[in-house]
């Protein structure tokens, strides 16, 4: 957990400690001390607010994607700032939660990203889609490792059943494993489909595969935390 007020992290830590899968395995006040926890507890997930004291959340989040990529962090913030949340997902966030959210929400969302989904509160959904197709307008898309967000994807009468199946899964917040339950097919042949969306297409990650079916109307109005 890393937020600069101690009230909210002692409230986490309440939450999360009735929880018994899940374990709080360190807390930080700012983003240098987030990186040193980091390094001492490897967690499986980072809750990261976006307003540190000695540096802002997108640049710990993206530090943290680089030394530890195994880490998946979650953006817990009271703001709803449509450039954050564009910065934060191409900085390799797999989640962007308003600390407004229900506690059970929250926790699922922190499930989800734990088993390898994506959670976005479900009133951000459209935001992200609209910022990242605005960020581009009619530009082609730029090559990976750009730091400007890519366009969001092909005409969707372009994409296969398949694919769209996917993307909806995807948008949902579903992990490999529980999209391959619910399409049957294997874990490996899921995956081997996502590499193939995202590399046709141009997309950095799962976040911004996400908000395209969004925009094209393949997934419903809002993405959700969890199932």
């Amino acid at each position: 957990m890393v937020d600069d007020h101690g009230v909210v992290r002692l409230g986490l830590r309440a939450l999360l400690a009735r929880e018994p899968d899940i374990e709080v395995v360190g807390e930080a006040a700012t983003g240098e001390e987030a990186l040193a926890v980091a390094q001492r507890s490897q967690p499986h997930v980072v809750l990261l607010d976006l307003r540190l004291p000695d540096r802002d959340g997108v640049s710990v989040c993206r530090e943290l994607h680089r030394r530890f990529p195994e880490v998946r962090v979650v953006i817990l913030t009271s703001f709803a700032d449509r450039h954050a949340l564009v910065e934060t997902v191409t900085a390799g966030a797999r989640g962007y939660i308003l600390k407004d959210l229900d506690n059970g929400a929250l926790l699922a969302a922190i499930r989800t990203v734990a088993r390898g989904g994506m959670a976005l509160d479900p009133s951000l959904g459209p935001m992200l889609a609209e910022a990242m197709q605005g960020a581009r307008g009619a530009g082609a898309a730029p090559a990976r490792g750009s730091a400007e967000p890519p366009a969001m994807g092909p005409d969707p009468s372009r994409l296969t059943a398949q694919e769209r199946r996917i993307l909806e899964c995807v948008a949902r917040g579903m992990t490999n494993r529980e999209i391959g339950r619910t399409l049957f097919l294997s874990e490996k042949t899921v995956r081997n489909y996502l590499s193939e969306i995202l590399g046709r297409y141009g997309f950095r990650n799962r976040a911004e595969a996400a908000a395209y079916a969004v925009r094209a109307g393949i997934a419903g109005p809002g993405l959700r935390p969890g199932r």
